[in-house]
């Protein structure tokens, strides 16, 4: 049951540590695996404590939460904070500086090509969204 889930999860999350929390918490019956593909708020509360520690390390950082904000320029987000333009998915690469690139790589973040980035999952743009561009979630 897991097959389609487990290689979702590996494509996204660079961290073991992620994937072990998610592999847990199913096992566990904490969140269910259409909680997870969804991106339900039950699911996203897994994940809290590692995503409030990302955002204290991009926040008071200028040069990476410019580059951040490159990558969300002009999308607006529903309130749910999913994409509204169904054409700008992960895979959106958008240039930015080179040594920013490298730092929110580092991170897990983002992936990587030269100093194109984009943010590795559905996730990041959610959560990122939500907490550093408010102004660009649409109300419910």
């Amino acid at each position: 049951g897991y097959t389609l889930f487990s290689i979702r999860v590996l494509a996204f999350f660079s961290k073991p540590y992620l994937i072990n929390l998610t592999f847990y918490q199913l096992a566990h019956g904490q969140i269910s695996f259409q909680d997870c593909l969804q991106l339900k708020p039950q699911a996203i509360a897994i994940y809290q404590d590692y995503l409030q520690t990302q955002l204290h390390l991009v926040q008071y950082q200028p040069q990476i939460l410019e580059a951040l904000s490159k990558l969300f320029n002009h999308k607006l987000f529903n309130h749910k904070g999913t994409i509204e333009d169904s054409r700008i998915q992960q895979n959106h690469h958008v240039e930015i500086d080179v040594q920013a690139a490298y730092q929110l790589e580092r991170l897990g973040l983002v992936q990587r090509q030269d100093h194109r980035v984009s943010l590795r999952c559905q996730l990041y743009y959610s959560y990122f969204a939500k907490q550093l561009f408010p102004d660009r979630v649409l109300a419910a």
